[in-house]
């Protein structure tokens, strides 16, 4: 991902910046999940078999980069595929490097072809990078640039990290926190919705159409759609991508409350799918419940919602260094559930249950070959 990305992390505080435009950038959003649907998954009278991982990826994928760098490229297909090939070279070389000795990872690291995706992805940033680094040469333009995530990091970055090469590479790491955690949730939410009882699919739609015909398709409007937001929530809860996660180092003696004490030079992390699965923070807690933090907001003061984290909720981390762009995701897999729901009926192909995860190390995946029927839902009055 280069040399800086962790050492200069200055695009935190930007994606936080980005997540005060969601009311902004949310009517683009949404009509860029109308469209990509359209195009990839066009409504139609009868069942159709929708191969579901590969499809959500190039959905997110386009509609977040309509936020990241905005129309057209965003649907652009060389440069929506290079995001993803660099996503997918990098998550698995990852995996790859690590059970490697130290001494071998940097020549190995050269073997995954980052360097060729990097160059791919610059020469299509690289006209709208010029153009607003011309823009911001001249005060009187400044205020025309696009108010998308490419221009707050022209913005925020030092003369150093504000050239083509650094920037193309800031983008394509962001790309991949976003494209490849958001759409390993939403295609485990597909997978939830196909196989959930009609009564549940049924109080979603009232739900959307209630809020939707009161707020329009808004921020608020999402704030108030609390059914769409615990059905992801616990598909999530149960299918978190990383099992084991918040990994630190102790560079010093450190002893906790109840005595554990933890040497120097040791690692650590938490394991997450057992904090979603204690029986003292969930009832039943192996059996999907989707309205359960709809009844958990009842039960507490605290904020239960899909972006909040707890530690009994872990999939975007937690503490200080809980995923800074968990409110957008969460903005972009409403609008996505919402529309999904509003638009199509889904279900599995006849006798055939949920699909399973796929497991590399400690990461499940949804399952990449899994299909899904989906077909234009009619309102039945």
């Amino acid at each position: 991902m280069g040399p800086t990305v962790n050492t200069n992390t200055y695009h935190v505080p930007v994606i936080r910046a980005l997540t005060r435009k969601i009311p902004e950038v949310l009517p683009g959003l949404h009509q860029e999940i109308i469209d990509a649907y359209q195009d990839l998954i066009s409504p139609k009278d009868e069942w159709v078999n929708v191969k579901v991982l590969d499809n959500v990826m190039y959905i997110v994928n386009r509609v977040t980069n309509f936020a990241f760098v905005g129309a057209p490229l965003c649907r652009n297909k060389e440069y929506l595929k290079n995001n993803i090939d660099f996503t997918v070279s990098v998550t698995i070389g990852s995996e790859v490097l690590s059970c490697l000795p130290l001494f071998i990872r940097p020549f190995a690291s050269n073997f995954l072809g980052t360097n060729t995706m990097v160059d791919r992805s610059s020469k299509h940033l690289q006209p709208l990078i010029e153009e607003r680094l011309q823009r911001m040469d001249h005060e009187s333009e400044y205020s025309e640039m696009p108010k998308d995530l490419l221009s707050l990091l022209m913005d925020a970055a030092n003369e150093e990290e504000r050239t083509l090469h650094n920037l193309t590479r800031r983008m394509l790491s962001i790309n991949m926190a976003a494209i490849h955690t958001t759409s390993m949730a939403f295609s485990q939410a597909i997978f939830d919705l196909a196989v959930v009882d009609p009564d549940c699919v049924q109080e979603l739609r009232d739900e959307i159409k209630s809020v939707t015909e009161r707020e329009g398709w808004t921020l608020d409007a999402l704030n108030y759609m609390i059914k769409v937001d615990s059905f992801l929530k616990e598909s999530q809860r149960l299918n978190m991508l990383a099992q084991i996660l918040m990994r630190r180092f102790a560079r010093q003696p450190f002893t906790f409350s109840d005595g554990t004490t933890i040497p120097a030079g040791t690692l650590v992390a938490v394991a997450g799918h057992a904090a979603h699965l204690n029986e003292a923070s969930y009832d039943d807690p192996h059996t999907f419940q989707p309205f359960r933090f709809v009844e958990k907001r009842e039960q507490t003061s605290r904020k239960v919602d899909l972006s909040s984290t707890h530690t009994d909720f872990l999939a975007f981390g937690h503490g200080a260094h809980s995923c800074p762009g968990r409110f957008f995701a969460s903005a972009v897999l409403k609008l996505m559930l919402a529309h999904v729901v509003m638009t199509y009926d889904v279900k599995m192909q006849e006798g055939a249950g949920r699909p399973g995860n796929v497991w590399y190390a400690t990461t499940a995946i949804p399952d990449p070959k899994a299909e899904v029927l989906f077909r234009k839902h009619v309102e039945v009055e």
